[in-house]
């Protein structure tokens, strides 16, 4: 699993080919988009309730579009990802 961010797609590609399923964590919608354009297999959404290190890593964490709540967070992921929704 991958926290703060994507890694490059040869990994993910290289992952893939070896059978290994991949797992990003995501503080927002939009995170969770950009992990699943990636091509990994889940997202983890993680909730600001999560506290000081969250793994932000389209928005910095003092940015208030960043301060999702983790209810509301699974509700918009799931309207938009196809990939599993891990909540954390």
């Amino acid at each position: 699993s991958f926290v703060f961010g994507v890694p490059d797609r040869n990994i993910l590609q290289e992952f893939k080919r070896r059978g290994i399923i991949t797992i990003g964590t995501a503080t927002t919608v939009e995170e969770g988009i950009k992990i699943e354009d990636s091509g990994m297999n889940a997202v983890i959404a993680q909730g600001f309730e999560a506290g000081g290190h969250r793994g932000t890593f389209l928005h910095k964490e003092d940015d208030h579009g960043s301060h999702v709540g983790l209810m509301p967070l699974i509700c918009g992921m799931k309207d938009r990802l196809t990939i599993p929704i891990i909540a954390a």
